[in-house]
Order: C-alpha cells, then sequence, then structure tokens
C-alpha cells in the first residue's frame, strides 16, 4: 500500500487536522507502515497500520486505549471527528496516535533488547482483566506455546 496523498487527505478529514509534513519511518510491505506527521500548528502524530484485520487493529488499538487508561506509559491512539479508534483507507485500517519523542529500540543490541522484552511482559501483565466495549472482537493466544516455539525458531534463524 504504502502512504499515499490521498491517505493523507483521508486522514485530515477523518482526524480534522491539517498535515504539513510527513516522514516515513518505517514501510515494509504486508507488515506495518509507521510514518510521523506534523500538522499546521506544529502538533506531532504518528499514523500506523500493521495490514491486520479491522477486527484485530480494532482489539489493539482499544488495548492500547485501556492500557493507557491504567497507567502505561505508551503512545495513545487519537479518536476520529466521528469517535472512533481508526480508519479504514482503501481496505487497510489505520491508527492515528500521539507522538511520543524517543529513541527506537535497536534488537541486535542486547541492553536494548531487553528493556523490550521488559516493557512487553509489562503490558501483557498489565493486560490481564481488561474491559473492553461489547462491540470489539477479543484476541487471545490458545496455542501461545506452539506460537513462543515459532517465534524462537525465527529468531534463530535472523540471527544466524
Amino acid at each position: 500500500m504504502g502512504l499515499t496523498e490521498r491517505l493523507i487527505r483521508e486522514t485530515e478529514q477523518r482526524y480534522g487536522i491539517r498535515v504539513k509534513k510527513v516522514q516515513v519511518i518505517r514501510d515494509v510491505k504486508r507488515s506495518s507502515l509507521v510514518a510521523k506527521l506534523v500538522t499546521d500548528d506544529g502538533t506531532a502524530y504518528v499514523l500506523k497500520t500493521l495490514y491486520v484485520s479491522a477486527d484485530r487493529q480494532q482489539f489493539i488499538a482499544h488495548s492500547e486505549r485501556l492500557l493507557a487508561r491504567k497507567g502505561i506509559l505508551l503512545a495513545k491512539p487519537v479518536t476520529t471527528r466521528s469517535g472512533e479508534m481508526m480508519m479504514t483507507h482503501e481496505g487497510e485500517s489505520y491508527v492515528l496516535y500521539e507522538w511520543v519523542e524517543g529513541k527506537a529500540g535497536k534488537l541486535r543490541n542486547i541492553d536494548d533488547l531487553i528493556k523490550i522484552v521488559r516493557a512487553m511482559a509489562h503490558f501483557h501483565k498489565a493486560s490481564r482483566n481488561l474491559k473492553y466495549p461489547d462491540d470489539v472482537k477479543l484476541y487471545d493466544h490458545p496455542h501461545w506455546q506452539q506460537e513462543y516455539s515459532e517465534r524462537i525458531q525465527s529468531i534463530r534463524r535472523w540471527q544466524s
């Protein structure tokens, strides 16, 4: 998909913002698109898609909002002018987030990797018993052990 002028215009319309500057942070086909948007008043946001189903993206955005309400420090999703957690453009779901200044962790740096793993563990622990709106389809990982094993194999292949 990639970042297009039409996507920026739709984002402006749906969120009631005027984008002055765009910086693509990550654009990996069928994996993720992450772009920093700076508005005409200097406010910065992140527009993101993970190329997952709308239901899954909705679940993720609601999870992040609920975690933020519990005091977890993360970029909070911004609702559209009509109060939606995300927008759809050309069949893909996008979420607009507050911009949080910081340094990106490097997976090849052991200290960064440890910080990332600890943060993920903290997020997952805090996510227990979150109360979702009735219209949000819940996702869990009933086969987490198999998924974990596959991830370890993937990391080993990636390291070699």
